[in-house]
């Protein structure tokens, strides 16, 4: 991972932060990644969320992102609460905070378009918001589904991409990242290619991934395994 990436990642994780409080208690939020919603509310109950929010913040420093002290304002955290709506003015001033951070996160990854609620009016422009970067992303899983299905997650998992599909488009290529001549993969990292792959999949598969409702949701992480999950993707042991 390289210095860019490393600082799209951690601004990344605030931001998702910061989208999921603006939108908690609003119809927008079942437009959320449903996985990262399910992390979210699990924070919520168990009152992990201001740890996650500072470890957030200490990435966002450590990659040398220089943002102002008011992204690090959580103040309205100590009123988020299970089902009941943040304030309209706490929601307001979350929302000037996405509209300042978009433009950077942009800036950090030129290709990514971050996932966003309908509210924040990130929704796109004539050709659906779908950058050139996440197009090849798409139409490389599209690729991997249909010539080797059994690569694809298993049928009970949530997951809608896999590993070992990655793995096999960066060895054989494909018509999106075609090898080169010493038969080098073009295909971008692991991570940058499933935050492509995910755009592509919200682009193109709406809400049709919402839990169903009505019973009891499971919860998708408990914070111990996210602490654990980001000290993995930070390469800490």
């Amino acid at each position: 991972m390289n210095d860019a990436d490393g600082q799209y990642s951690a601004l990344y994780r605030l931001w998702q932060v910061y989208l999921h409080m603006r939108a908690w208690g609003h119809p927008e939020y079942v437009e959320l990644e449903p996985v990262a919603r399910e992390q979210f509310t699990e924070l919520v109950k168990t009152g992990a969320l201001f740890t996650y929010v500072e470890d957030c913040k200490r990435d966002v420093l450590r990659a040398g992102v220089n943002v102002p002290d008011r992204w690090f304002d959580v103040l309205c955290m100590s009123r988020l609460r299970p089902d009941q709506a943040l304030p309209k003015a706490d929601t307001d001033r979350i929302g000037k905070i996405l509209d300042e951070m978009y433009p950077m996160l942009v800036r950090l990854d030129p290709d990514a378009q971050p996932s966003a609620t309908p509210s924040t009016d990130r929704r796109a422009d004539g050709n659906g918001g779908m950058s050139d970067a996440v197009r090849r992303a798409g139409a490389s899983l599209e690729w991997v589904r249909k010539g080797r299905p059994e690569l694809a997650p298993d049928a009970a998992s949530d997951e809608r991409y896999s590993k070992d599909q990655y793995d096999y488009i960066r060895e054989h290529g494909g018509p999106s990242y075609p090898l080169e001549g010493d038969r080098r993969s073009t295909v971008p990292a692991w991570d940058t290619w499933s935050r492509y792959v995910r755009e592509y999949l919200r682009l193109t598969e709406g809400r049709r991934n919402e839990p169903r409702r009505g019973g009891t949701s499971r919860s998708a992480v408990r914070p111990e395994d996210l602490a654990d999950r980001r000290r993995s993707d930070r390469g800490e042991d």
